[in-house]
């Protein structure tokens, strides 16, 4: 994975992880945003807490992501049960992640969530959510 860093006096290209990058970046960003990315991570709970300890006091994490559906049994039934063939074919997706419920408990002092349906996708991951999570000034 590469990361295109910008300071007011250059651009660099980074050949490392997000673990890696953001381990190095404590209390460094105003702003870590994400999208349809906590589906595909191995662990996302880890992945908030990366995020978190990349924010300034203050700093707020922006996320966009396909949920597990919790109006229709039938579809998520069908998003568990294609989960195993939608990591391999969707570049390690997980259809059937409840990441609002991961983000809700990851330890934000804010978080804001949107719910709704994304028609433009396949019926199955049409459930989205966007939002705000944020850190205390302390």
């Amino acid at each position: 994975m590469f990361f295109l860093i910008q300071s007011e006096s250059a651009i660099s290209i980074l050949p490392v992880t997000l673990e890696e990058y953001l381990a190095s970046s404590q209390k460094r960003f105003d702003y870590v945003v994400s999208s349809h990315l906590l589906c595909t991570v191995d662990d996302p709970a880890h992945a908030l807490k990366l995020f978190q300890q990349a924010l300034k006091p203050g700093g707020t994490y922006a996320f966009f992501d396909h949920v597990l559906n919790e109006k229709s049994s039938t579809i998520s039934f069908l998003q568990k049960s294609m989960s195993p063939v939608f990591q391999v074919i969707g570049d390690g997706c997980h259809p059937d992640r409840d990441i609002k419920k991961v983000i809700l408990a990851a330890g934000f002092d804010d978080v804001q969530v949107d719910e709704f349906d994304l028609v433009s996708f396949p019926f199955f991951v049409r459930s989205h959510i966007r939002g705000r999570a944020s850190m205390s000034n302390l």
